[in-house]
């Protein structure tokens, strides 16, 4: 496959723990370079209601078979018809992109417990259309300070805003309603797993928030 999957992941736009926007900036690359597969990508922001989750083979690990933990995590989903599905994660020791199966098994693993118990509420995804993105999020970057200090260097361009808000970036995270749709991990592995993920794209693009597999699929 060429296109999209060849982007080199040395020429993305990256900053440490800011994952929102260097996929937000992932995505306009692709907008710019390759307009016509937009509509196959999807964001996807991960969490909890505790906002505490092991995501593997993250740069960051202190070893390679220790997790990290984040209170959220943001990659991209590549979906296009008659193609394996492809995961965007510029925090990732994993290929890049990865097959998204691989990426299931080895840095989100469904079912499988982390090693510190305070992450062990399942994950759920919050999937949201590439396009609405763009043109919907929003960030201060206010999540990220902390007594006037910022917990981690920010990026050097302005803070992305849009017409719709300058700070809704706690809309994204959160797992209730909002942007796109959101699905517990371990149904959207299983709709992966059934070579349904259409059905997911179809439904992001619809906006409809669904938390059952087969009320997504039969979308």
């Amino acid at each position: 496959m060429q296109g999209i999957s060849a982007i080199d992941k040395v020429e993305c736009v990256y900053t440490a723990c800011y994952c929102e926007e260097n996929v937000w900036k992932l995505c306009d690359q692709i907008r710019q370079t390759f307009p016509q597969e937009l509509e196959f990508c999807l964001v996807i922001f991960i969490s909890n209601e505790r906002r505490c989750i092991s995501v593997w083979n993250q740069a960051t690990a202190p070893s390679s078979w220790l997790p990290v933990l984040w209170d959220y995590h943001v990659v991209l989903l590549y979906c296009p018809p008659t193609a394996t599905p492809l995961l965007f994660d510029l925090d990732s020791t994993l290929p890049f992109p990865c097959p998204l199966d691989r990426y299931l098994a080895e840095a989100l693993r469904p079912g499988y417990p982390s090693p510190d118990p305070h992450a062990n509420l399942p994950k759920s995804l919050r999937l949201i259309p590439a396009a609405v993105f763009l043109t919907t999020f929003a960030s201060d970057r206010s999540h990220m300070l902390a007594s006037g200090h910022y917990l981690a260097p920010p990026p050097a361009y302005p803070c992305i805003q849009s017409t719709v808000s300058r700070n809704n970036i706690q809309e994204f995270i959160n797992m209730d309603s909002g942007y796109g749709i959101v699905l517990p991990l371990k149904e959207f592995a299983d709709l992966a797993q059934a070579r349904r993920l259409q059905t997911v794209v179809k439904s992001a693009a619809d906006g409809r928030v669904s938390s059952n597999a087969d009320e997504c699929a039969r979308c």
